[in-house]
């Protein structure tokens, strides 16, 4: 049961590239509208230049945000305190 819920979820994450064209800016206004609606958040009305970023990456490298730069980052900070 769990390895099948794992699948479907990884199938789930494999399919978004193609349903979702907004990384490629190539979607339509209300598509876009109804991403934001989903999520339940307000898009920004000015874009805003992300700050340098370097990170220590899990396979050891170092990973500078402006090397990502025109692409969806998500930065997840976690803590065990």
């Amino acid at each position: 049961m769990r390895r099948a819920l794992c699948l479907a979820v990884l199938a789930g994450l494999l399919a978004l590239p193609d349903a979702w064209p907004v990384s490629a800016g190539q979607a339509e206004p209300a598509a876009v509208a109804a991403l934001w609606s989903a999520v339940d958040a307000v898009p920004s009305a000015a874009r805003a230049v992300a700050p340098s970023l370097r990170l220590a990456a899990l396979s050891g490298g170092v990973v500078d945000l402006r090397q990502l730069r025109g692409r969806i980052v998500l930065v997840y900070f976690w803590a065990s305190w």
